[in-house]
């Protein structure tokens, strides 16, 4: 099975990707298990400097990098080309951390942290991304539908979105989930007898979104 995210919210107990024991609740997030930092690659990248145009479009399957001249696109099953895509925006070495297996030793995945951006990618060399920034290297990242790290929960729920999970049950959701697709061979664990989705997950604080994940409704690790 192919992980998601560090710290990604599953619809039904936890993430793709995720690696410690869900919480009880059908909904509930879960966090990566075990993981073990290690030091940044040794040679510094030297960044790209923008156009003040340039802008990233995140879709579930690919990333897009628009200078306003030309269009660069990356899908995530490059997830080295994905990497090696931010270290060109931020000139940096990212911090990588290994993430074992939620039941084993064997490494998962491996975590690469840039500044507004982690990249995760799996052992089949496939990525994924958990945002905490509205820019990365100085560049606006958004999804498809526009939203982005500072949208409001208003602004979610008008381009399709829905009430995810309420963590702390004060009525007041703090996941909601938007982008929706269809993952035929699956079955949603939260919508019974409906085939399970993958979508974009966001994170609120109060009514701004703070962070967006990879989630899905059909994984129970």
């Amino acid at each position: 099975m192919r992980p998601y995210a560090p710290l990604l919210v599953a619809a039904a107990t936890v993430l793709t990707g995720c690696a410690s024991l869900a919480p009880t609740d059908a909904d509930a997030p879960s966090t990566a298990h075990s993981p073990n930092v290690t030091t940044p690659r040794p040679e510094t990248p030297t960044p790209s400097f923008p156009a003040a145009d340039a802008e990233l479009i995140v879709s579930l399957d690919v990333i897009q990098y628009d200078d306003g001249s030309s269009t660069r696109e990356i899908g995530f099953e490059d997830g080295a080309g994905v990497v090696s895509l931010f270290e060109s925006l931020t000139g940096a070495n990212p911090q990588v951390e290994e993430v074992k297996e939620p039941y084993g030793d064997a490494v998962w995945y491996r975590l690469s942290h840039f500044d507004g951006v982690s990249v995760g990618v799996d052992e089949a060399g496939h990525a994924f991304l958990s945002i905490d920034e509205a820019a990365v290297g100085g560049v606006p990242i958004r999804t498809r539908a526009g939203l982005a790290v500072g949208a409001s929960r208003q602004e979610v729920l008008a381009a399709g979105g829905w009430d995810q999970w309420d963590a702390d049950g004060d009525g007041v959701f703090d996941y909601l989930g938007s982008e929706p697709r269809d993952v035929e061979g699956t079955r949603s664990l939260t919508r019974p007898g409906e085939v399970g989705r993958e979508y974009f997950l966001f994170t609120l604080d109060g009514d701004i979104v703070t962070e967006i994940q990879w989630g899905n409704d059909f994984s129970d690790i």
